[in-house]
């Protein structure tokens, strides 16, 4: 008797989905429409921001990298005058490592600030 009173499940039919949206689901898409164009907007708003601020930092970091090796290369060049001497191949070293240092740097840092987004 028990089973007599359970529904089968090759009884029950599903209620046919509509080709065309209702106006609940038309509400929602354009809900999520704007919430999405509003998330959209933030983010290049924030992405600009953080070119501002890390364009600036990285030009001053070049700077100051490039001004240290210019230092130590003048000292160099008048190394019997102040009394400072490097080994050549400590000189060929420092200039190259910071040349491979700084480009590298800067590379990555603008092609990640500068990237174009599909």
């Amino acid at each position: 008797m028990e089973n007599e009173s359970q529904p089968n499940l090759t009884d029950i039919v599903p209620e046919p989905i509509s080709e065309v949206p209702d106006k609940q689901a038309k509400s929602e898409a354009a809900f999520f429409n704007r919430e999405l164009s509003k998330a959209q907007i933030a983010d290049i708003r924030q992405d600009t921001e953080e070119r501002k601020r890390y364009s600036g930092k990285i030009f001053w970091l070049v700077t100051g990298w490039l001004a240290s090796v210019l230092v130590i290369v003048v000292a160099e060049g008048f190394g019997v005058a102040i009394g400072f001497n490097l080994p050549n191949s400590t000189l060929l070293a420092l200039v190259t490592t910071t040349t491979a240092g700084i480009v590298g740097t800067l590379t990555i840092v603008v092609r990640y600030l500068f990237s174009r987004r599909p």
